[in-house]
């Protein structure tokens, strides 16, 4: 008897652990609502393919359930929509990215604002885009200074000024290596340059064998120098003056040379009166010149002993 009121005892306690694990796993399984509500979330945060995941679910609960197909059918809708659209997003940054591998920024912002149309807050097209903005704004910068630097280039060219040219055009190949406008004003005013620099050498040269001349007193030979270097840079004014000055200082010279010649003359054939007043007219041009007035003393002595 014991042993039967045992069997059913356990049989018993069996039935009722069974009915309670079941119960149990009904109470864990989500609920149709749920599993709507859920994918109702999903889909309003465009989530699709979760959305569509939770309606199935939902219609294994309620196969004919219509609220359930017509969301499971509008998420398949919004899923096909979602690839078109996805396959515009990324043709547009495609093609971004083709016109940035080729520097042509301009295109290349213009595809990623198309692209940033469709998905305002995608972190790849906006930060492309971020790229490309910066990049346009420093090649406008430094377009701006190239521009500068060769305007100011061919005006320093044109007034003559050329290694300061040179200057210009070589920092404007900086920023532009291969532009051939600036590479060719480059090499001229480089070669304008060199030339010039022959030129100023040549006429340093000669302005320094006219001022040797000059020191000397050897006006002729000055005047000579001074006109060679007047021909190479004929708008010097300094040099014009000097030549000026010296030909004044040569025609005295030239005046006294012939008087003191003609004196002297007059000295050595003993017309001592004569060579005196020869003497007196040389100082009348030079009046502080001491040979004339050393030969007049001279005369004077010679007088003074007869």
């Amino acid at each position: 008897m014991n042993r039967i009121l045992k069997s059913a005892f356990i049989i018993s306690f069996a039935i009722i652990c069974f009915s309670a694990n079941n119960a149990s796993a009904q109470e864990s399984a989500p609920s149709f609502q749920s599993l709507m509500t859920s994918g109702d979330r999903e889909f309003s945060r465009q989530e699709y393919i979760k959305a569509k995941m939770y309606y199935q679910e939902a219609l294994l609960l309620r196969p004919k359930d219509a609220t359930a197909k017509g969301r499971l059918n509008k998420t398949l809708l919004a899923i096909r929509e979602q690839g078109k659209t996805d396959t515009r997003f990324y043709g547009f940054i495609d093609k971004g990215d083709e016109f940035y591998d080729k520097g042509e920024m301009e295109k290349a912002l213009a595809e990623y604002n198309k692209a940033l149309k469709i998905k305002p807050n995608d972190k790849y097209a906006t930060d492309r885009k971020k790229e490309v903005t910066e990049t346009i704004k420093n090649e406008k910068e430094k377009l701006a200074s190239f521009n500068r630097m060769t305007a100011l280039g061919d005006k320093l060219l044109s007034e003559g000024s050329f290694a300061e040219a040179v200057l210009q055009f070589e920092s404007a190949l900086k920023l532009y290596p291969g532009n051939t406008y600036a590479k060719a004003k480059y090499e001229e005013a480089t070669g304008k340059n060199t030339a010039y620099n022959l030129k100023a050498s040549e006429f340093e040269r000669f302005k320094k064998e006219g001022n040797d001349f000059e020191l000397r007193k050897k006006y002729a030979e000055a005047i000579e120098a001074y006109n060679k270097a007047l021909q190479i840079f004929p708008q010097d004014a300094e040099i014009s003056d000097k030549i000026s000055s010296l030909q004044e200082k040569k025609d005295i010279a030239d005046r006294y040379d012939a008087k003191i010649s003609e004196a002297d003359a007059f000295y050595e054939n003993q017309s001592y009166e004569q060579a005196e007043a020869a003497y007196q007219a040389a100082l009348t041009i030079i009046p502080d010149d001491s040979y004339a007035k050393d030969m007049i003393a001279r005369i004077n002595e010679v007088s003074k002993k007869k």
